[in-house]
């Protein structure tokens, strides 16, 4: 087997070169953002006052770990919280 004609390892490659570049731009730019973190960020601009479940879908991320996305994102000063009466 040749790994290099390979979709899912030309398809893992491209996620490790997309990955590298984006985080290369953040840096650049000054901004300590991750890929996940972005998405998390865009889906908020996107919808205002969407919760962390509504932001879990949005970008295809497991509910169960958004929350931590969410946390440095606060920590950060990107983001602020408010409970749902």
């Amino acid at each position: 087997m040749k790994a290099y004609g390979m979709a899912g390892h030309l398809i893992r490659r491209l996620n490790q070169i997309s990955t590298q570049v984006f985080a290369k731009n953040m840096q650049q730019a000054g901004h300590d953002l991750t890929s996940v973190q972005f998405a998390a960020m865009d889906a908020i601009a996107t919808c205002p006052g969407i919760d962390q479940a509504g932001v879990a879908a949005r970008i295809a991320y497991d509910r169960a770990t958004i929350g931590g996305v969410i946390d440095r994102l606060e920590q950060k000063g990107y983001v602020e919280r408010q409970v749902n009466k």
